[in-house]
């Protein structure tokens, strides 16, 4: 698993036009499907898909269909599993991301009325449109053509967008959509690592996702968890991986990815370090004493 935008510039077949911080464009082009890539979304991100298709899994399982010529907001902290189609060879989109002091500056002078939970969908979707498809022409060759100056450059752009995605919202949701997603400036750490804990990340990368430094995330995440995260991560990982075996009919391949572990034995070691038996013990002891 990669997190996004981050991690975004080091993957084949995309180019980045411009980045700054947790800003982004990128620019998508496969020949060849993509299937089952993990991904942690860490900043809004705004998908436009040109040609071919994408489908997205949430951690929750809710499966989204993106088809070509559709525009979907996404909102940050967004767990997600991706499968990018290409039809007739070719799958082609842009991906913009929006860093929060970029959306409060868009919002700034707008007046707007709060969704609440029960009103506001994960993804908001938009239909592909002339000024959406004019604004990405030549966004390539522009971005290519500039020397200088070229984070000014990205935050009009992408100011430029959401003013563009606004004026063709037809429900007029767009912007109380924006808004909901923004409502919480820091991420209370306590609740963002009960909630992210089995995800295959590193504890640099909880550091980021939460907005702090590495010193300080350990600093503070000791002074509430009274221990270091890597010893929680592996303690919480550990017991939800116990839960998981002792109700059966699982693997321990399945048990290591649901735990957030990639590496198999990485997983096996750590298990038995902490239970004194390995997974596939405790797994043939609980069969026989059924």
């Amino acid at each position: 698993m990669f997190i996004v935008p981050q991690h975004l510039s080091n993957t084949p077949n995309v180019e980045c036009l411009a980045a700054n911080l947790n800003s982004g464009i990128y620019y998508k082009d496969l020949e060849k499907p993509v299937i089952r890539s993990e991904v942690f979304v860490s900043s809004l991100s705004l998908s436009v898909v040109l040609k071919g298709d994408k489908r997205i899994s949430s951690f929750e399982g809710e499966e989204i269909p993106i088809d070509e010529g559709e525009i979907v907001l996404m909102p940050k902290d967004l767990y997600m599993v991706t499968d990018l189609l290409p039809v007739q060879n070719r799958f082609e989109s842009f991906i913009f991301f929006f860093s929060q002091d970029i959306v409060d500056e868009f919002l700034a002078s707008k007046s707007v009325r709060l969704l609440t939970n029960s009103d506001r969908e994960m993804l908001f979707h938009l239909p592909y449109s002339q000024s959406i498809d004019l604004f990405l022409t030549n966004l390539r060759s522009l971005f290519k053509g500039v020397k200088r100056g070229k984070k000014d450059l990205l935050r009009w752009k992408l100011l430029e967008l959401l003013q563009l995605v606004t004026i063709e919202d037809k429900s007029e949701t767009f912007i109380s959509y924006l808004l909901s997603n923004s409502v919480k400036k820091e991420r209370d750490l306590q609740e963002f690592m009960n909630k992210n804990y089995d995800k295959p990340l590193s504890v640099e990368d909880y550091a980021d996702l939460t907005g702090r430094s590495l010193s300080t995330f350990q600093r503070e995440f000791k002074k509430m968890f009274h221990c270091p995260p890597g010893q929680w991560l592996l303690d919480k990982r550990m017991e939800k991986a116990r839960s998981i075996l002792e109700k059966g009919n699982t693997t321990v391949t399945d048990v290591a990815f649901e735990i957030g572990y990639e590496n198999i034995s990485h997983f096996i070691k750590a298990y038995k370090q902490k239970y004194n038996i390995s997974p596939k013990q405790f797994l043939l002891q609980r069969k026989m004493s059924v």
